[in-house]
């Protein structure tokens, strides 16, 4: 798999996007990160900047780029190109952009000497030039390097986000392996949310394991409660687990499922939407600086320092498990 694909998987912390095969920027559509998340503002100052400055080269450095990234050619393709070359492209420069990516990456090594990162910036440019078609890799090969990565975060004793954990996890059962779905759902610390329980009883569902389906459902009603909101289950879930009842020779575990989910659907606790609607909620921008959030950071210190008596603090140099 080559760099800009890896780049494009690694950007988001796992693939946020790879359940999102449709237009970017279509209005009629949610995204997953608000344009502010994604950093959009200031690719889109930087791009006005750049070519303000290309304003009568534009056509001569596209020329030269081309002639740089031929595969005959000795010249490299220096950072500075690259950059420039992802904020000038237009929608007849994506090919170009991609050919000098690949060159870039093989080049030797040796001869980087920025530290520029280029993975965030150039999925920037496919959002603002909406092609999802070319951002996207919602595919086999993005499940195994997805599930290769975890494992080996997983060994090094880093635990990824719930986020990134319920976005393979969703990956595995678009791509119908519900095994993985169920392994990764069971890493994860936080049981009881809405999302894990959504994605844990499709998965148990798609295995035909309908007993252990029907057990995190009747949790869900067990625990109700009035002052908290309910837990609900999407509709693409329920049919999945009426599907499996319908498979299910065991009449006495198919009823009790088919009644659960007639109690649920009675009791409120299934809701007019899809999974993937609750994995890609839109992640916005937290103000970390507002009046609001001082006052809790405020808050929060002056409790640690009356309540809590922790050991002086080592200020030892950090292990590799400390950096990942």
């Amino acid at each position: 798999m080559s760099m800009f694909t890896r780049s494009v998987l690694e950007l988001f912390s796992f693939p946020r996007y790879v359940l999102l095969n449709r237009q970017l920027r279509d209005s009629r559509i949610r995204t997953l990160y608000s344009a502010a998340a994604l950093g959009l503002d200031n690719y889109s100052k930087t791009r006005e900047r750049v070519q303000n400055q290309f304003t009568n080269m534009a056509d001569r450095f596209r020329s030269k780029m081309e002639e740089i990234s031929h595969p005959e050619s000795k010249n490299l393709v220096f950072t500075e190109d690259l950059k420039n070359m992802v904020h000038l492209a237009g929608e007849n420069d994506v090919e170009l952009v991609l050919k000098m990516l690949r060159r870039f990456n093989n080049q030797s090594k040796d001869l980087r000497f920025g530290t520029f990162v280029f993975g965030p910036v150039v999925m920037r440019m496919f959002y603002y030039l909406n092609k999802p078609d070319e951002a996207l890799n919602n595919s086999e090969d993005s499940l195994k390097y997805a599930s290769d990565l975890w494992k080996n975060l997983q060994e090094v004793g880093h635990q990824p986000t719930r986020r990134a954990a319920t976005f393979i996890a969703a990956l595995a059962l678009n791509q119908n392996a519900p095994h993985i779905t169920a392994e990764i759902i069971s890493n994860v610390g936080a049981q009881n949310y809405i999302t894990i329980r959504n994605l844990k009883a499709a998965a148990l569902a798609d295995l035909n394991r309908l007993e252990d389906a029907v057990a995190v459902l009747r949790r869900a009603v067990q625990v109700d409660n009035p002052n908290q909101a309910k837990v609900s289950f999407t509709k693409d879930v329920v049919e999945k687990v009426k599907a499996a009842s319908e498979r299910e020779e065991r009449k006495e575990i198919a009823h009790e499922a088919q009644a659960l989910l007639k109690r649920l659907s009675e009791n409120g606790h299934t809701v007019d939407q899809i999974l993937d609607d609750m994995v890609c909620a839109e992640i916005a921008v937290t103000d970390l600086h507002g009046p609001r959030n001082r006052e809790r950071r405020y808050i929060a210190a002056t409790f640690e320092r009356t309540e809590r008596r922790d050991p002086p603090r080592s200020y030892q140099r950090p292990g590799l498990r400390d950096l990942l």
